[in-house]
């Protein structure tokens, strides 16, 4: 996945990767971004959360990223993280 446009800030409130456990301080900032939309949404819409994480372009664009942003194994192990 290595590369995705962000539109700007994300709509959720990522945390710095010093205030982070030990899998989501090595995600980037988009990643945690996507992590925490996740999170927040459920868990169930890969393209809500992009959109949510400040991933830019159309909708195909956030749909991609995010199915792409899921299946990082460094996202995965945040999301389980986060979610205990």
């Amino acid at each position: 996945m290595g590369s995705y446009k962000t539109a700007g800030v994300p709509k959720v409130i990522v945390p710095d990767a010093e205030h982070c456990g030990p899998a989501m301080r090595v995600g980037t900032e988009p990643e945690r971004a996507f992590v925490v939309a996740m999170l927040e949404t459920g868990g169930s819409n890969e393209t809500l959360a992009s959109k949510l994480a400040g991933i830019g372009g159309t909708n195909d664009a956030q749909r991609v990223a995010g199915s792409g942003l899921a299946r990082i194994p460094r996202v995965q192990a945040a999301i389980r993280e986060e979610a205990d």
